[in-house]
């Protein structure tokens, strides 16, 4: 509506309709906000309109498709890089290898969990043992099958009750 109604488009308005209407009701934190407002103003703004293929990033991947149809936008998206690289976020590229060391540090440490502490030589069960015992905790913690029937007398499915619908499909899902 405000890019057809208007004789220019008001970025100001559109930035703010997203950011603090739609999006900014759901971020609870002032620089959250402040930060979501600073990324949609590389978003909105008159050099995208200006710039045929304005540029969201230094290395020119992520730019702004030419005007076309559904079909061209569809086979764009697909051509975007699989893997999202920082610079798309307004990240260094730094980031990732501090990204990649965590993901490494979780392995490794569920690894090590999983071999257990206690064995040296011999026969080499302990880690299997552990990993067992590990696994017979966790499976006792968790409920056994929900008895749908004895729910539904409970919590009949009814139209002023919406919720009971959706907890009995969520028993059912979970069963």
């Amino acid at each position: 509506l405000f890019v057809n109604e208007y004789e220019e488009v008001p970025f100001e308005a559109i930035t703010y309709l997203t950011g603090e209407c739609n999006y900014g009701g759901r971020v609870t934190d002032d620089w959250d906000r402040r930060l979501l407002m600073t990324i949609l103003a590389d978003f909105y703004n008159k050099d995208i309109i200006d710039h045929p293929r304005y540029s969201f990033s230094p290395s020119g991947n992520y730019h702004a498709p030419p005007k076309s149809i559904y079909e061209d936008y569809v086979e764009f998206i697909r051509n975007l890089p699989s893997t999202q690289h920082p610079e798309v976020f307004g990240m260094h590229e730094n980031v990732d290898i501090s990204k990649d060391l965590q993901q490494t540090k979780l392995l490794f440490d569920s690894l090590i969990l999983t071999q257990g502490g206690g064995s040296k030589g011999g026969g080499g069960s302990g880690g299997d043992t552990t990993l067992l015992d590990i696994a017979n905790d966790i499976l006792s913690k968790l409920p056994g099958n929900f008895d749908i029937e004895s729910a539904l007398v409970k919590f009949p499915v009814c139209y002023e009750e919406s919720m009971n619908t959706v907890l009995v499909q969520e028993m059912q899902r979970y069963n």
